[in-house]
């Protein structure tokens, strides 16, 4: 009963804070100053800006057998050729003109890319956008980062496709320095071609399950398609940990890349982390992307939704409760503006839909699920959707049931 208490307190606790995460600035390939980015997000009651710029950008093609003798590069804007110490120091800047905001310094790498083919012909470059988000590193881990370009590596870019290696160890060398690790949008794919060059760019669901301990990935825009649904990718990780398989969970976050205001249709509060929060600082920001107390949200033009409570005997997203009876879930969902909006609710327990709930908003419902499994952990989370783009996906609850 004493855990239960505690448990109801955290949830009352807590607030909701809209969020936006991988947001380029004119330090590597946006348009606007960070100042301007905060601005414009605080004017659309953001309350989280996390900027990601391009830690380095470039590419390297030597012709064999003299490649680092003859050869050509291709250097653009990024973190490391503006300066690291001057972009952390900016977002600080910042931060102290937009003290009702949370700004907080990231940045974007590319653990390895690699060529085939040759000039003569089919010349390709492959994996440009397989790509991590890190948060949380200080200047001196980010100058000595394991990635191609930045330090030497036993990795090159003219052996192909050398499997996970590459990225497991940015991922060790992030969580040994305290940082936080995202995949980029594993789910987005694209092929351009410029000059004689293919730029080879597929999906890469897989990373998901043969690299192990990072924090998350981007589920939207582009996840929805395999990653995020019901018995996709996630939950095929969500099982590995269920199964003791991986020592913790992976949680998933809204990407919103954003570049400039317009760019295809884009506005910057349209896609969302939102976040649990205790206090609006950097601590519980990170506390929150931490342990998965946050849901991606994508809203409408002129509308979007809230997820005002998700719940099993208190816990939230992210959180493990223990029951001796069958799980009993709270949800609340409203809309705003304040007008009624349908939405339909799925329940998704360990990869699968087990109810689909018919709700208009405001509408506050509980769901005992009856037909659980007593002899393992469960996970459950929801996928909400409204009306138009109106889209919730949350982080799941795990549930322990106790004989």
């Amino acid at each position: 009963m004493i855990i239960q208490f505690i448990l109801v307190l955290n949830l009352l606790g807590h607030q909701n804070a809209s969020g936006i995460i991988n947001v380029n600035s004119e330090v590597s390939n946006g348009i606007y100053s960070i100042e301007k980015i905060a601005d414009l997000a605080q004017k659309r009651e953001i309350k989280v800006v996390i900027f990601t710029d391009h830690f380095l950008e470039r590419f390297e093609y030597g012709i064999p057998p003299f490649r680092k003798l003859i050869k050509k590069s291709i250097r653009m804007k990024c973190i490391r050729s503006y300066g690291i110490k001057r972009y952390l120091q900016d977002i600080e800047e910042a931060s102290a003109s937009f003290r009702n905001m949370v700004l907080i310094p990231g940045c974007k790498v590319r653990s390895l890319y690699y060529w085939t083919g040759s000039p003569l012909g089919n010349l390709t470059l492959h994996n440009i956008q397989k790509k991590f988000l890190l948060v949380g590193l200080s200047a001196d881990a980010l100058k000595r980062l394991p990635v191609i370009g930045n330090r030497r590596l036993e990795y090159d870019q003219y052996h192909g496709d050398v499997g996970c290696g590459p990225y497991q160890d940015v991922i060790d060398y992030t969580v040994d320095n305290g940082g936080l690790i995202f995949w980029v949008l594993p789910g987005a794919e694209a092929e351009e071609k410029i000059g004689r060059v293919t730029v080879s760019m597929p999906s890469y669901p897989e990373g998901l399950l043969e690299t192990y301990n990072y924090t998350g990935f981007g589920i939207i825009y582009e996840g929805m398609k395999t990653i995020g649904i019901p018995g996709g990718t996630w939950d095929k990780v969500l099982m590995e940990y269920v199964d003791g398989k991986r020592e913790k969970p992976v949680w998933a976050i809204g990407e919103i890349d954003y570049h400039y205001e317009g760019e295809a249709g884009k506005r910057i509060e349209e896609l969302q982390t939102v976040f649990l929060l205790e206090n609006l600082n950097r601590s519980s920001v990170m506390n929150a992307l931490k342990n998965g107390k946050v849901y991606a949200l994508r809203r409408a033009k002129d509308s979007f939704l809230s997820l005002d409570e998700f719940s099993i005997s208190g816990a939230l997203m992210g959180d493990e409760v223990t029951l001796l009876v069958a799980p009993v879930l709270k949800v609340k969902v409203s809309a705003s503006p304040s007008d009624s909006q349908r939405v339909v609710v799925k329940i998704i327990r360990c990869g699968k839909v087990i109810k689909m709930l018919d709700l208009v908003t405001p509408s506050e419902v509980q769901f005992k699920d009856k037909d659980f499994k007593r002899e393992k952990m469960l996970y459950y989370r929801l996928e909400i959707r409204g009306e138009k783009s109106n889209l919730i996906l949350t982080n799941p609850i795990f549930v322990r049931i106790e004989k």
